[in-house]
């Protein structure tokens, strides 16, 4: 909305100019599209954006998740400690990138006796939800503990998305903060082997979204290592 003009006479011709701001074929094109459908019926606009609108789906997004090993590497390339603890916590929880800003972290004591880092996701998309880290290594290796976020002000969600976006495109991290969660989704479904409820729970969404999303963006190499770990399990099914 932004975009519109603000001293000069609404048209349909502004409202297709700014339709065609993004990137056609994709959610953002979609989204405004059907916002400035919206507002252009309020303000009594003839116009039709649905030219405008594209064919995304996301059923024909194809996506190239980053590996764990990129992953804990590319956490170098942000040379700012507060942004790399941002990176750090989005990576470990699988949060949104607007949740860090929205999280409390508590100590507690496992039945092994071991003391596990649980995020609080106080304000998220989808409610408040409880986040346990995978790995847990990496609570350590980045001391989490010891929480350090950039100081960003925003007046909604979004703007703490788009200012994450940048910093990592400046940066140079080969894929999109966003990619962060993706690969945590995967991690605890097919490394960890976590049920999709619980799985589901920790990523603050539906089973269902679970498995029309993530489950679409497991790799080769991922399907082939849940196919020796079942071989190499002593105990499998074997043949009659």
């Amino acid at each position: 909305m932004k975009w519109l003009p603000a001293t000069s006479e609404l048209s349909p011709s502004a409202i297709i100019s700014v339709a065609q701001r993004s990137k056609p074929n994709t959610r953002s094109r979609q989204i405004a599209c059907t916002v400035l459908r919206q507002f252009a019926r309020f303000a009594q606009i003839e116009v039709d954006v649905g030219p405008y609108i594209g064919n995304y789906s996301p059923k024909k997004v194809v996506k190239t998740i980053p590996t764990d090993k990129i992953i804990s590497q590319a956490i170098e390339q942000l040379p700012n400690p507060a942004w790399r603890y941002l990176y750090a916590l989005m990576a470990t929880y699988g949060l949104r990138d607007h949740e860090v800003f929205f999280t409390e972290l508590e100590w507690r004591d496992s039945e092994s006796g071991e003391r596990i880092l649980v995020a609080k996701v106080t304000d998220g998309k989808t409610g408040t939800r409880e986040v346990y880290p995978f790995y847990p290594e990496w609570v350590e290796r980045w001391q989490l503990w010891n929480k350090k976020l950039p100081k960003l002000t925003a007046r909604i969600n979004q703007d703490y998305g788009e200012r994450v976006s940048r910093t990592f495109k400046r940066a140079g991290i080969p894929f999109v903060p966003y990619d962060l969660r993706h690969a945590y989704a995967i991690r605890i479904s097919v490394v960890f082997k976590l049920p999709v409820a619980v799985a589901a729970a920790y990523m603050g969404h539906s089973p269902t979204i679970h498995w029309q999303t993530y489950n679409r963006w497991i790799s080769k190499e991922q399907h082939q290592q849940v196919y020796d770990d079942v071989l190499r399990d002593e105990d499998r099914p074997k043949p009659p």
